[in-house]
């Protein structure tokens, strides 16, 4: 009898577990999305060198395939992400991903 009480929890954990993952990954995914902005913000004042917006426009690329990665069950999300990474981008485009992510990150949350 215990046992069938296990596995019942098992496959909670592992929503929750998923569910988790998903909100680091939509949070890490808008918190880049920001700093991104800020840089090209800035590069487009000329306010930081090129090498450095092109290092930070890398990492950013680079974290959010990562973030992507996560969000293999939200497609939603996966394409805004998709977009931001197929296409060439500006501050206010990025904030704009950033601002339609934050639903997904409320509801996350709430889960």
């Amino acid at each position: 009898m215990k046992i069938w009480l296990v596995v019942p929890a098992l496959a909670i954990a592992d929503c929750s577990s998923t569910s988790d993952q998903e909100l680091e990954a939509v949070k890490s995914a808008r918190s880049v999305l920001v700093e991104w902005a800020l840089v090209e913000s800035e590069s487009a004042r000329h306010d930081t060198t090129q090498a450095y917006a092109n290092s930070m426009r890398a990492e950013a690329r680079s974290q959010l395939r990562s973030a992507q990665g996560e969000l293999k069950n939200r497609p939603a999300a996966a394409k805004l992400i998709a977009k931001v990474l197929a296409e060439p981008v500006d501050a206010p485009s990025l904030r704009a991903v950033a601002i339609r992510l934050l639903p997904l990150e409320t509801q996350l949350e709430g889960s």
